[in-house]
């Protein structure tokens, strides 16, 4: 086994699926844009705990039980389902407020942000698939313990940095969006929206 290869390709498959479009990354935009990279750094860190947790549980072999609890992953799906619905119906109504000058004051709370980043990220059944996935055809037990930390610590950092980058990209556009501020708001809450029913759809295995 090519050691430094193996550890490439698994850092890269990862940094690529933790920034395809969802809910960790739109919530991530939508917090920089509301509050500043106070907030988007700090939604980055829940996330990132959330992430921590679940590659926790896949090499302790736990994550594998929701293989043999489907009533446990529909509560998971059920559970994201409603809190990205409550996201949503935020967004919405932050959308729809009343327009004011420049971009509107909203509160840094970078405590509300990280909860809200650990939670959206730990709620995803579709993250707890992909870990399974990944530790069951490529970080098996037979990669040995060593290699597979090395893996994780990687993907954390690696993910990390790409959600920086998103961050800083967003601080950098800010000021430009402006007058897109509430029209992204509502484009924010329809999207969330759009998620929560797609995990519900799999949470009834529609």
């Amino acid at each position: 086994m090519d050691t430094a290869a193996f550890l490439l390709s698994v850092t890269l498959l990862h940094l690529a699926a933790s920034l395809s479009p969802g809910p960790d990354s739109l919530l991530t935009v939508r917090n920089s844009l509301r509050g500043g990279p106070a907030d988007g750094f700090a939604t980055l860190g829940g996330i990132l705990l959330g992430v921590t947790l679940q590659i926790t549980l896949a090499l302790a072999g736990l994550t594998f039980l929701f293989n043999h609890l489907p009533g446990a992953r529909t509560v998971l799906a059920v559970a994201g389902a409603g809190f990205l619905a409550y996201l949503g119906i935020r967004s919405l109504r932050t959308g729809a407020a009343p327009a004011a000058d420049g971009i509107p004051a909203v509160p840094r709370r970078p405590r509300k942000a990280l909860a809200e980043g650990f939670a959206t990220n730990l709620l995803n059944p579709k993250a707890v698939a992909y870990f399974i996935s990944l530790f069951s055809l490529t970080l098996t037990p037979a990669v040995p313990l060593r290699l597979r930390l090395t893996a994780a610590l990687l993907m954390i950092a690696a993910q990390a940095a790409g959600f920086a980058a998103l961050v800083l990209l967003t601080r950098a556009l800010r000021q430009r969006l402006t007058r897109l501020m509430r029209p992204l708001e509502t484009l924010s809450g329809i999207f969330f929206l759009v998620f929560a029913a797609a995990w519900l759809l799999h949470a009834l295995r529609l």
